[in-house]
């Protein structure tokens, strides 16, 4: 069993290389190029995004074996580029 625990802030990249690294062998295949793209620029190379991970506004939790993270949960929504359907639902 391993252990899981909030990350430290510098545990932030190797759990983002993990999350990309996961990202690009098993879901970008079924995503349109800009899927792929949206995903790097608001998770991985989103400095404000990461930057809050590290101080620990967006946290992070970790699987670890020993030192190194296997598995890692991520909440993109705090990413800012989510945007929720504030709109309220019509139905006819």
């Amino acid at each position: 069993m391993y252990p899981i625990r909030k990350i430290k802030c510098n545990e932030v990249d190797e759990a983002l290389a993990l999350a990309l690294e996961v990202f690009m062998q098993f879901e970008a295949p079924d995503y349109a190029p800009e899927g792929v793209t949206t995903f790097k620029r608001d998770i991985v190379e989103n400095e404000e995004f990461i930057n809050n991970c590290r101080q620990g506004i967006c946290p992070v939790y970790a699987a670890f074996d020993g030192d190194k993270i296997v598995c890692c949960a991520i909440n993109s929504a705090l990413s800012g580029s989510y945007k929720p359907n504030t709109e309220p639902s019509v139905q006819a």
